[in-house]
């Protein structure tokens, strides 16, 4: 499994070309869907043809989240300066999008900046407070581009602690990242990644290989 530069999706099987889509509002988003949330209409300056299966990679303005559907054009209405695609959602995908549907209608027009819930992972990874001298052991439960649940044993966190985590991605190399408790019960403590960190780049990397998988039914 490989995300090729250029927007384009590579298995061992079959190529895909992964088209995103930006959404300025949820309401945007609801609009574009037909009644029976089986298709999308939008516009766009990219070519597609009819019967073509692609990747709609779904954006959200000032999210740095997203979502990939696996997609099929219906039909292309061509003018000078676009093109009108109707696709319709594959099959398997269908409670993926009646949760965006039913989040994106609640939202009066914006969406909240937990719009796509955390992956539900289980690796082992190891933490600390601040201190990269002194690592503990703990498990990552889920994850997301914006942060982790993690397990931990034998210590108090209390929230606002500033958090540490060596991470051994699945298909990447291991990645340092520094984050926020902002929430903790019992042996759980919810850590908030704090933006503009180089290894954000390889947590969205594998979040997005993670995401396209997921949407062709291709098991980690």
């Amino acid at each position: 499994m490989t995300i090729i530069a250029g927007g384009m999706y590579d298995s061992s099987q079959v190529t895909y070309r992964i088209h995103t889509q930006n959404f300025h509002s949820g309401s945007k988003f609801v609009s574009a869907l037909s009644q029976d949330l089986k298709q999308i209409t939008f516009r766009t300056k990219a070519d597609f043809s009819e019967g073509e299966v692609f990747i709609l990679d779904v954006r959200f303005k000032g999210l740095s989240e997203h979502q990939y559907l696996l997609m099929e054009v219906r039909s292309v209405q061509q003018t000078d300066q676009s093109n009108e695609i109707r696709a319709e959602f594959l099959s398997g995908q269908e409670q993926k999008i009646r949760y965006i549907h039913s989040l994106a209608q609640g939202s009066r027009g914006h969406l909240s900046q937990r719009l796509f819930p955390r992956i539900p992972v289980h690796f082992k990874a190891r933490w600390s407070m601040g201190d990269l001298d002194l690592m503990h052991s703990c498990e990552v439960l889920d994850i997301s581009y914006g942060g982790a649940g993690i397990k931990i044993m034998g210590v108090s966190v209390p929230r606002g602690t500033e958090i540490s985590l060596s991470l051994s991605l699945p298909g990447e190399s291991t990645v340092t990242i520094k984050g926020e408790a902002v929430w903790t019960k019992d042996h759980y403590v919810g850590v908030r990644f704090h933006p503009n960190q180089e290894s954000l780049k390889l947590i969205r990397r594998y979040l997005r290989n993670a995401a396209v998988q997921s949407s062709l039914g291709i098991e980690n």
